[in-house]
């Protein structure tokens, strides 16, 4: 996820809408939610 952030950054600053959906009717941050929660649900022991 190297420089995921800085691109929302950017896209945010030059006037990205962050309420727009997709044709499921997820925002971005619905997806980027689902992301975080496979990352934390990862078995880490391994």
């Amino acid at each position: 996820m190297d420089g995921h952030l800085e691109v929302v950054k950017y896209l945010i600053s030059v006037g990205a809408d962050k309420e727009a959906k997709d044709k499921n009717g997820k925002t971005a941050l619905d997806v980027a939610w689902r992301f975080v929660k496979e990352y934390f649900l990862e078995d880490k022991t391994e």
